[in-house]
């Protein structure tokens, strides 16, 4: 076998387990500056900035000191009234649908009422019966011909009658159910010949030409948002934006979510605007 060096076996073992030779390591050995294209490594014991999306590291973000609210309003009308059935009855009448528009006065819902007008008959005749039998009374009188319990008893019929013809006639009001302001119709949760039992729901309105905004804001805010604090309000459904005054704040503040109800008035022009509409309010 010929003879080897040990140099030349320790070059034929690094061949072998893949170790760099003396001249490949000095190559491989890290440059003082990084390649193109990798993240440079943090230095030990240095915090890095966080950068600012929109931003390049190292530059300069200016904020406003500028502080604005938005809060989600909602419309509502000054006006407007669930009627419920004021009697039990049988609905004759319903001259209106959902959508259409009516005057104060106009009739909303009628019931079917022969037993209330029959008693209201009956009580109008007990009334002219007992003023003739006090009239009768007062002529006894005259004659030195009368009984004072007689005409004490008959006076007090004469007034429990009368209080029957009240009561009847405030029946029979009730067997038409008439607008109470100008307006339109929102819901109605009845049909033309339906029975309704007393309290029963029968008809929502709402008057659409006179509206307001209301809305929730933190009750810390009181002091910047008084009454009389002009404001936008851009509702949702019109894609609109229109000029709106804090008109008045509620009573009390709801302690768990520290917030308060506020309520303003829209001063600027909104034609096509409706009771129930969202949208946002800028201060």
């Amino acid at each position: 076998m010929p003879y080897k060096s040990p140099c030349t076996c320790l070059l034929l073992a690094a061949i072998v387990l893949g170790l760099p030779s003396a001249g490949q390591a000095d190559t491989m050995a890290p440059a003082s500056g990084n390649a193109p294209g990798l993240p440079q490594a943090p230095l030990p014991g240095v915090a890095s900035l966080p950068v600012v999306p929109g931003t390049s590291a190292g530059a300069s973000t200016s904020f406003s000191g500028d502080t604005q609210h938005h809060y989600t309003v909602q419309i509502l009308a000054t006006e407007s009234a669930k009627i419920s059935s004021p009697m039990a009855g049988r609905v004759t009448t319903l001259p209106f649908r959902d959508g259409d528009s009516f005057h104060k006065g106009d009739l909303l819902v009628g019931f079917d009422c022969l037993m209330a007008q029959s008693q209201n008959l009956h009580a109008q005749a007990e009334v002219q019966k007992y003023r003739s039998l006090v009239e009768t009374q007062n002529n006894l009188r005259k004659l030195q011909s009368w009984s004072n319990a007689d005409y004490q008893t008959t006076r007090a019929d004469l007034a429990a009658a009368q209080a029957d013809l009240g009561v009847t006639q405030a029946a029979l009001s009730y067997c038409s159910v008439v607008a109470p302001f100008d307006g339109t119709v929102s819901e109605i949760a009845v049909h033309r010949d339906q029975f309704l039992t007393l309290g029963g729901p029968m008809i929502s309105i709402v008057d659409p030409s006179h509206l307001e905004i209301s809305f929730l804001i933190p009750a810390r805010l009181l002091t910047t948002h008084k009454t009389g604090t002009a404001f936008h309000v851009t509702i949702d459904e019109t894609g609109k934006t229109y000029d709106a005054v804090l008109s008045r704040i509620s009573g009390a503040a709801d302690p768990v979510s520290r917030t308060i109800r506020v309520y303003a008035a829209i001063t600027s022009e909104h034609p096509g605007l409706l009771p129930g509409m969202t949208g946002d309010a800028n201060f």
